[in-house]
C-alpha cells in the first residue's frame, strides 16, 4: 500500500471490492506508471542515473509486474487483506490454476503427457483438463512391495489425531513415535518425521527421549512477536545437515513440516519415515474455503496425494528400500471410504499391525 501510494499517488481500493473493480483500478494505475517512468527517464536524461532514480525505477519495475498480472485477474480470484507492520497487504489468488495452464503448461501443445507416481483421474480437472478426453493409465510399481511396507499402527487405545488433539492423545503419540524409532536410531537407521505442523515439529523435536539425535528445520526466533517467540524455518541447512549425518552412519531423526514433496533422501540416508497425523490441509483461509466449496472432495484428494508422497521420500529406486509408519488411526476410515483416491502401489503397500513392527530386514 505504501508504495502504491508513493509511486502512483493513489490509494488501494476497500476491502470488499471486487476483481472487477481491481482490474478497472489497474488500467488506471498502469496509465499513471507510465506517465511516471516518463518522468524517471527526463530525469536521468537531465541529470544522469543517480541511486535516487535507480531506486525508483527498480520499485516501478516490480509495481508494473504485479500491476499487469492484476489487469488479467478473472472474477473468481479470491482476494484477501491484511495489516501488519509494514502496512496493508492485498493478495490475489487464483481458486484453480487452470487459467493459467494452457498458456504457462500445455503452451497449446495438442496432445499432453503427464507423468505422476500419485496422482489420480480427479486430480486433473484444476489444471483444466476434462476427464472425458483423457486416456488414463496406472502401471504397477517396479519397486518390491516388500522393501517398503507401510504399517498402519492399531494399537489399543487408537489414536485419532487432530489439530486440537488432547494432550494426552500427543503424549501417547510421542511415546509410540519414540518406540519405534529408538531401535532404528540405535542401528544406525536413519529417517523422517512428517509432522505436518509447524508446532507438532517443535514439540517433537524438543520432547522426544532422541531430541539429542533429531534435526528440525524450525528454530524459535529471539525476536518477540505477539506475545511468544517467532518460528524461523531453516529447511536448508537442516536438511544438507541431515543428508550429511545419516550418509556417514550415524542414526538421525529429520522432524519437519514440509518434506512431503521436491527432496530425495535415498538409500542410507532414510530407511524409515513415521507419519504421526495425516496431512490433512487447513481449510480456513479464503482460498481454501473457495476450493472447498467448488469441489467437495479436494481435502481428501489433496490429504491422499501429500501422503503417498510423503511415504515417498526414502524409496528411489529398486535396489532402495525404506519402511513407512502412520500413527493415526484416522487412515483406516480413510482407506476404507477413499480407496479410489490412492494409488495401487500404494494401497499394496498397507500392512496393519497390533503392536510396533520390528526393524525391516531386507536380504
Amino acid at each position: 500500500a505504501e508504495a502504491v501510494r508513493s509511486l502512483l499517488g493513489t490509494q488501494l481500493l476497500k476491502e470488499k471490492a471486487k476483481p472487477g473493480e481491481w482490474r478497472k483500478w489497474a488500467d488506471r494505475s498502469a496509465v499513471l506508471l507510465r506517465e511516471y517512468h516518463s518522468e524517471i527517464r527526463r530525469e536521468v536524461a537531465s541529470f544522469g542515473l543517480t541511486a535516487e532514480s535507480a531506486d525508483s525505477q527498480r520499485a516501478m519495475r516490480n509495481l508494473r509486474e504485479s500491476i499487469d498480472q492484476l489487469r488479467t485477474i478473472d472474477d473468481d480470484w479470491v482476494i484477501t487483506h491484511s495489516t501488519g507492520e509494514r502496512g496493508t497487504r492485498v493478495v490475489f489468488e487464483p481458486v484453480w490454476p487452470r487459467e493459467a495452464c494452457e498458456e504457462l503448461l500445455f503452451r497449446g501443445a495438442e496432445r499432453r503427457v503427464l507423468m505422476s507416481a500419485t496422482m489420480q483421474l480427479e486430480g486433473l480437472t484444476p489444471l483444466g483438463l476434462d476427464q472425458r478426453n483423457v486416456e488414463f493409465t496406472e502401471y504397477d510399481s517396479p519397486f518390491a512391495v516388500e522393501r517398503r511396507p507401510v504399517w498402519l499402527i492399531d494399537i489399543a487405545p487408537r489414536l485419532y489425531m487432530k489439530w486440537t488433539s488432547p494432550e494426552s492423545h500427543e503424549r501417547l503419540l510421542l511415546s509410540r513415535l519414540d518406540a519405534f524409532t529408538s531401535p532404528r536410531l540405535d542401528a544406525g537407521r536413519s529417517g523422517l518425521v512428517q509432522s505436518v505442523s509447524y508446532d507438532r515439529a517443535r514439540r517433537i523435536s524438543e520432547q522426544s527421549r532422541n531430541a539429542h539425535r533429531t534435526i528440525t528445520n524450525i528454530i524459535q526466533s529471539p525476536t518477540w512477536m505477539r506475545g511468544g517467540k517467532r518460528q524461523v524455518d531453516v529447511t536448508r541447512e537442516a536438511t544438507e545437515q541431515f543428508k550429511r549425518r545419516s550418509a556417514g552412519g550415524e542414526g538421525v531423526a529429520y522432524c519437519t513440516p514440509s518434506m512431503s514433496m521436491g527432496e530425495d533422501f535415498p538409500h542410507d540416508q532414510c530407511r524409515w519415515i513415521g507419519i504421526p497425523k495425516l496431512p490433512f490441509m487447513n481449510m480456513t483461509s479464503p482460498v481454501m474455503k473457495a476450493r472447498k466449496a467448488a469441489d467437495a472432495g479436494y481435502q481428501n484428494r489433496t490429504m491422499a496425494t501429500v501422503l503417498m508422497q510423503s511415504l515417498g521420500r526414502g524409496m528411489r529406486s529398486e535396489l532402495d528400500w525404506c519402511e513407512g509408519a502412520i500413527f493415526d488411526a484416522s487412515i483406516f476410515w480413510f482407506v476404507k471410504d477413499y480407496p479410489h483416491l490412492f494409488t495401487k502401489w500404494f494401497l499394496k503397500a498397507l500392512r496393519p499391525v497390533k503392536r510396533l513392527p520390528p526393524m525391516l530386514h531386507v536380504a
